[in-house]
């Protein structure tokens, strides 16, 4: 039913009083936008506007449109080409959700905020340019794209959120410019191509499963801002060989290296007083630890399945070792406490 004060024109569904589009009736495989309906410039396109359509192949947009809604081209599973007008300022959330045909798409230069959920899903999008003005990509944004190949994270940008990039199963390289001091949960989880990273300084904590399941990661480059690693951050990055643990970390949480199986020389810096559990099992070709002087507590199956660890010297500080630590570790023949612990 149509709505008060809105028109139909061909097969678009208008408000005049807002120069908004609210609905698509058509079944074309290439959509044009009209510039104006009913003599009145189109402005806007509403909030799922599009959502669902199975017909449209590509769609263009008129630079008089400087606003695109929520969800407008969700589950489009057809789209193949966009045209954003370049009046937009921002992708909005969910905008191309579950888009999978999409291949590549031009972000006009005046956006300054990519969405959540944005490009979620759209599987197919193998290339994205990102203009330097951009301030903000929200959550989510890229998950499950999983042919994009690389990304170019702009300069204004000093946060990078949760799960941002997870699943990008084809990402190889990812440029981290020097502003970012935040980097959020699972942002390149299950990236399985992820094969360089270089954190920039000021970074201070690298979050829960940042990196989880990166089994072609071989080089992370971990500045000396970082003061934590938190659980599952390196889980599963199996090819990783060595590592350079910051000088100013104070708490490696739980499974935070776990089953990092060519991991082999681990020094933990002076100013670690925590092992998490389990946060090292599984790194089997781990033959060489140094535990600091200032550590304090190492919980359960922190070293556990190390089995080419051969011997270990506890520091005078521990006072805590819990169960199964050095569970399986069928190599370990010399282990030096310097007190009694419980």
């Amino acid at each position: 039913m149509q709505g008060y004060g809105l028109v139909v024109e061909g097969d678009f569904e208008f408000d005049p009083s807002t120069g908004a589009i609210t609905k698509y009736l058509g079944s074309d495989e290439n959509v044009v936008v009209p510039e104006t309906i009913s003599g009145v410039m189109v402005k806007s396109i509403d909030d799922y506007t599009f959502i669902g359509n199975r017909s449209m192949k590509s769609i263009e947009i008129p630079d008089s449109v400087n606003s695109i809604g929520m969800g407008a081209f969700r589950n489009c599973y057809e789209l193949e080409n966009v045209s954003l007008p370049s009046e937009l300022t921002e992708i909005s959330d969910y905008l191309f959700y579950e888009c999978r045909k999409l291949e590549s798409i031009t972000i006009p230069g005046g956006v300054i905020k990519i969405g959540v959920a944005s490009f979620y899903d759209c599987n197919s999008l193998k290339s994205i340019d990102l203009p330097d003005v951009i301030t903000k990509i929200d959550a989510f944004a890229f998950k499950g794209c999983k042919e994009l190949l690389f990304i170019e994270i702009p300069s204004g940008i000093n946060e990078i959120s949760m799960g941002t990039f997870e699943y990008c199963e084809s990402l190889e390289t990812v440029t981290i410019p020097d502003t970012i001091t935040e980097i959020g949960s699972n942002v390149f989880n299950g990236c399985i191509s992820l094969n360089r990273v270089e954190i920039p300084y000021g970074v201070e904590i690298i979050n829960s499963s940042t990196f989880n399941g990166c089994s072609n990661l071989n080089t992370i480059v971990i500045p000396e801002s970082v003061v934590q690693i938190k659980s599952n951050a390196f889980f599963g990055c199996e090819n990783l060989k060595d590592l350079k643990l910051p000088s100013r970390l104070s708490h490696i949480y739980s499974y935070s290296f776990a089953n990092c199986e060519n991991l082999n020389e681990l020094v933990i810096p002076n100013g670690v007083i925590s092992v998490g559990r389990g946060a090292f099992t599984g790194c089997s070709k781990l033959s060489h630890v140094e535990l600091p002087s200032g550590l304090i507590e190492i919980e359960s199956n922190a070293f556990s399945s190390c089995s080419a660890l051969e011997e270990i010297t506890i520091p005078f500080n521990v006072n805590r070792i819990e169960s199964s630590t050095f569970r399986s570790c069928k190599s370990l023949k010399d282990v030096t406490f310097f007190r009694r612990c419980t």
